[in-house]
């Protein structure tokens, strides 16, 4: 019986005994469990705003989470890096391989204690640090990217295997070493579309009723999504003055309600929380017009792949990596 650790900086939703995600659902760790007979995942958790109704449970059978000990900023993992130090030392040398989603500080963590303990490691390379940093908000996390990006290059280039969702840009930026094996494969998953939803799309443009309704899907805790910046198009757009915009995602929307508020678009703005993956997000995609993705920087083009042909589609994104 062959058994797997990933390692991952994502943020679970518990209530105490299961775990759930929007990201990372249940069906994420089937691909796994085709290879080991236990998954065990060491990432954080919450419990805040957990929604069970529509969040997917990433909790099942073959998996197991071990919780990281620390919350709150990204910044505050380097308060508590002992504990996690020690914590993950003992998962790698009792899991048969490792597997690190980068980037990541835990994830970076494991890849340096995997090489002390000698033990080979795979890294499934999934965004840029460098971008995610830089686009992060603060001063602290613009002078923290360079860092973190030689240390993810370094975490890669010491891989035994690397997985990358781009087919050439995180190749060139995170390079593994010579010899050693890759792959460039998507992480989106994606049900074959419809044709009824086509034209379903058709009538409503043809009937024109109601507000013209802008829409976005993006996590509130990520600046880098450029909710912000949506809302702000929107306070511009006095020429549209009943054009609505929706956004769809996780966290505390909080700092968002209070900029469409300053601008005098807070009745103009809905915030629609999260839906259940499949089903309940192309439900609300059906009510939008026109969808948006204001991204200062993307790992790869989700949204944009998951709308088409559903909503027409428009993207701006200012770092490379998309």
């Amino acid at each position: 019986m062959t058994t797997c650790l990933f390692v991952h900086d994502h943020r679970f939703l518990s209530d105490g005994s299961s775990y759930y995600s929007d990201k990372l659902p249940y069906s994420v760790w089937l691909r796994y469990l085709l290879h080991f007979s236990k998954v065990t995942v060491f990432a954080r958790s919450s419990s805040a705003l957990l929604d069970k109704d529509n969040t997917p449970i990433s909790s099942g059978p073959g998996v197991v989470f071990e919780v990281a000990s620390y919350g709150g900023s990204k910044f505050s993992f380097f308060r508590a890096i002992s504990r996690q130090d020690t914590k993950l030392r003992k998962l790698i040398a009792s899991h048969d391989v490792l597997v690190i989603r980068l980037p990541s500080e835990l994830g970076l963590m494991a890849a340096r204690i995997a090489l002390q303990l000698k033990k080979p490691y795979v890294v499934e390379v999934v965004g840029c640090a460098w971008a995610s940093l830089w686009y992060y908000g603060t001063y602290l996390a613009k002078a923290y990217a360079p860092v973190q990006f030689l240390r993810m290059r370094r975490a890669v280039r010491r891989a035994a295997f690397a997985s990358y969702v781009t087919q050439n840009f995180l190749q060139r930026r995170y390079p593994s070493a010579t010899g050693s094996q890759t792959v460039a494969i998507s992480n989106v998953e994606l049900a074959a579309p419809d044709p009824a939803v086509g034209l379903s799309r058709l009538g409503r443009i043809t009937k024109r009723e109601g507000p013209f309704v802008l829409g976005l899907v993006g996590s509130f805790t990520a600046k880098h999504k450029g909710v912000h910046i949506a809302i702000e198009a929107l306070a511009l757009a006095t020429a549209f003055p009943d054009c609505q915009l929706r956004i769809l995602g996780s966290g505390k929307p909080a700092l968002y309600q209070d900029i469409a508020q300053r601008l005098g678009v807070g009745d103009r703005v809905f915030f629609d929380g999260v839906r259940s993956s499949g089903a309940g997000v192309f439900e609300w995609l059906d009510g939008v017009d026109l969808y948006l993705q204001p991204s200062l920087t993307e790992g790869v083009p989700r949204a944009h792949r998951g709308n088409e042909p559903r909503v027409p589609f428009v993207g701006v994104c200012r770092g490379r990596n998309s």
